[in-house]
């Protein structure tokens, strides 16, 4: 987690880190061990900094649902970590999907290694997060996070397909976002209830699905209205790969059938510059009536994490204004 990160999250989230905090430490150390290796390439990929730091937030809510299932145990640090290598590898690949530069404030692996090192990079992340979640001997939990990363495969195939195609419904980017994103989100909160007693970790997937969700839509935001020095990563990825996002589709919706049509074809076919395009985002009202769905997202996954006890509940619900307040 970065300096500036941290220092952030320490003002933002003072009930969430009362809870969070030692776990998530013991996490960094656990990450730091888990990715070492013999092989000189592999040393060099992590400490190049592209896949550390990060905001843990998949970390942050499986330690917020354990804690109120039943207390944070060493197995709950060893699939934070497991679940946040997954999510590094996925990073990876994405980055080499967007041809992206940066991540994090500094160079992708993909830009300095290439596609192929950066694949096998990837690669080795995701055996060793399998790995690690089979030395916690919970089948039941290796079940989880095999189910997940499937979905988040196919979430990312289902993408690619849709690439181009700005006629995609909204129904399908929220089945793909639901895949890609909110499925690993789900996972963690999954794995936090797991111990509690009954079908509660059920009513914790859903929780960490919806807060998943509201983050992708919100990611989808800020790659046309954040500032890359803030974000510490490329922008503009969305329409630079003709990836045809939540903010593009409400837009396209809000329009005449004529402008729709012109719209298409500019998109289609890459004649419309990224100004233009941000310009018209804005003024269609597409991206605040994004935020507005991520808004009713979070308010649905904190109206279940508000019956929980007053530390969980004040968590959750700083957790959810941190996240649709965000601009990194």
């Amino acid at each position: 987690m970065s300096q500036v990160y941290e220092n952030h999250i320490q003002t933002a989230l003072p009930h969430t880190l009362r809870i969070v905090q030692e776990p998530l430490q013991r996490v960094e150390q656990m990450l730091a061990q888990q990715m070492q290796s013999d092989v000189p390439i592999i040393d060099e990929m992590v400490r190049c900094g592209a896949v550390t730091g990060g905001k843990r937030f998949r970390p942050i809510l499986l330690f917020l649902a354990a804690h109120a299932a039943d207390g944070i145990h060493e197995h709950q640090i060893m699939l934070a970590t497991s679940v946040e290598m997954i999510h590094a590898a996925t990073l990876v690949h994405d980055d080499i999907i967007d041809d992206a530069k940066t991540r994090r404030h500094v160079s992708t692996i993909n830009s300095r290694w290439g596609n192929q090192g950066a694949v096998l990079f990837g690669d080795f992340l995701f055996t060793q997060a399998f790995y690690l979640a089979s030395m916690t001997g919970s089948a039941a939990a290796c079940q989880i996070i095999g189910e997940a990363t499937n979905r988040v495969c196919e979430g990312e195939l289902q993408q690619s397909d849709c690439a181009g195609n700005f006629e995609t419904s909204l129904e399908e980017y929220y089945q793909i976002i639901s895949r890609k994103t909110a499925s690993l989100c789900g996972c963690a909160t999954q794995l936090g209830g797991l111990q509690g007693h009954g079908p509660k970790d059920q009513a914790w997937q859903q929780v960490g699905e919806k807060l998943g969700l509201a983050f992708q839509i919100i990611d989808d935001v800020l790659d046309y209205t954040g500032d890359s020095e803030t974000c510490g990563k490329t922008l503009g990825t969305d329409l630079k790969t003709s990836k045809p996002t939540l903010p593009i589709i409400l837009a396209l919706e809000n329009c005449s059938e004529s402008d729709r049509a012109a719209w298409v074809d500019r998109l289609t076919n890459q004649t419309a510059s990224f100004a233009e395009v941000q310009r018209w985002l804005c003024e269609s009202g597409s991206i605040a009536d994004a935020l507005a769905k991520a808004k009713v997202l979070v308010n649905d996954a904190t109206a279940f994490t508000d019956q929980q006890d007053s530390q969980v509940a004040k968590a959750f619900q700083e957790l959810g204004s941190f996240l649709l307040a965000r601009t990194v």
